[in-house]
């Protein structure tokens, strides 16, 4: 039976071919297995692209001096003494080095006895005077230090440190 609309018996078809509104419509089965792999794709390829690409942001080469309790790195370069300020500093500081690697400043310190050795909180000031001149920068004893570098610890180990220009 033909119902004025290209329709027999409700299926859409007349001589094998689709009424005219009703061609260029795919099959509703097929579509959806295409949608979910397209989905799977495009969650594979995030998996495997935001975590290399974290990997790769937070990745550097390892420091030229690492905290391993080998001073090996530090031979060759100058060491200074230290001016003790304090007439009974609780950490004895024997004598430092530096070292810039980059953008990156490394700071060797020895000590007799440990550094920061008591629960309390204990301070160290270093200060740098780089050009030699004593009217210049921070006074400290008969220093003009340009520079200073402050480290807080307790325990046994250094908690905070920060520098000032």
């Amino acid at each position: 039976m033909i119902n004025g609309t290209g329709m027999v018996n409700g299926s859409g078809m007349t001589n094998g071919t689709l009424a005219p509104s009703r061609q260029g419509r795919a099959p509703r089965r097929g579509s959806a297995i295409l949608v979910r792999w397209k989905f799977l794709a495009v969650l594979v390829a995030l998996v495997i692209i935001i975590p290399t690409f974290v990997y790769l942001s937070y990745y550097h080469e390892s420091d030229p001096y690492q905290v391993d309790g080998d001073f090996g790195e530090w031979t060759g370069l100058p060491s200074y003494s230290m001016s003790v300020v304090d007439d009974e500093p609780l950490t004895a500081i024997e004598g430092w080095s530096v070292a810039v690697d980059g953008t990156e400043v490394f700071l060797y310190v020895s000590a007799q006895g440990d550094i920061f050795p008591s629960a309390t909180v204990e301070s160290i000031f270093l200060f740098i005077d780089s050009d030699g001149d004593p009217s210049s920068g921070y006074v400290a004893g008969s220093l003009g230090a340009d520079h200073m570098i402050e480290f807080d610890g307790w325990n046994g180990t250094v908690q905070s440190s920060s520098g000032e220009v």
